[in-house]
């Protein structure tokens, strides 16, 4: 049976765009960042599963989840990923990830 421990929830950073919406920071302080929320947990570099969610009103609307086989902050800032939650972050007037 496997177990999972549970860590997070972590704000990611964003920053203003060119035309107004939020888009994510680079993925080197992306990074950076979630590292050091989760510094007390040395299992945050290791594999594992990744859910980004939109914070609302009344909970969260998940928008991607992903299972990462080697290094889960690698995986789960990857270009692909950073470029499909940029294009629902600049679509959405509120909320963040």
């Amino acid at each position: 049976m496997v177990n999972f421990a549970v860590i997070g929830p972590y704000d990611v950073p964003t920053i203003s765009g060119i035309h107004g919406g939020k888009i994510l920071e680079r993925k080197r302080t992306l990074k950076m960042a979630i590292q050091e929320a989760a510094r007390d947990h040395p299992k945050i570099s290791g594999p594992g599963c990744y859910v980004f969610s939109c914070a609302t009103g009344r909970g969260s609307i998940p928008l991607y989840v992903g299972k990462a086989t080697s290094n889960i902050l690698a995986e789960a800032f990857n270009d692909r990923n950073i470029n499909n939650l940029n294009h629902f972050l600049l679509n959405r007037k509120k909320g963040k990830i």
